[in-house]
């Protein structure tokens, strides 16, 4: 369960970064909800997606071309959902940036996630097969 602790560790840090960039863009620059929520999460999620492959899961199948594809994929839909719902929160239903996006980040990127990386993005790696060399005898 070590690899569970650094997920959340650093699903937290990569967190932190995108909710500062958000706000930023949220409130400092008075960017529309769409925009602000998936630009903080571009920054966040390949932040988050770098340190998962190097410090919480190393010893996964991290090759890079094959764990990106399947990270852009999972990423792409959950950014579609996690910004339709921070935009309902705070457009619809008036609830401040932070809090709305923190409630997104919440019912989207927790236990889901930790799924996701765990058996999706960064499976276990298949067992080396014994390759045969040449004039070796396979005995059955």
């Amino acid at each position: 369960m070590k690899w569970a602790s650094k997920s959340v560790l650093i699903g937290a840090l990569a967190s932190g970064i995108d909710l500062a960039i958000g706000t930023f863009f949220a409130v400092g620059m008075h960017f529309p909800t769409r925009v602000c929520t998936a630009i903080g999460l571009c920054f966040g999620a390949t932040i988050n997606f770098l340190a998962q492959r190097r410090y919480a899961f190393p010893d996964r199948d991290t090759r890079l071309g094959h764990s990106t594809l399947r990270w852009l994929l999972v990423t792409a839909a959950q950014i579609l959902v996690h910004g339709q719902l921070v935009t309902l929160l705070r457009d619809q239903l008036h609830v401040p940036y932070v809090p709305a996006k923190m409630a997104g980040d919440v019912l989207v990127f927790t236990v889901l996630q930790l799924v996701l990386l765990r058996y999706v993005i960064f499976p276990a790696r298949r067992a080396a097969r014994p390759s045969l060399q040449v004039g070796a005898v396979e005995t059955p």
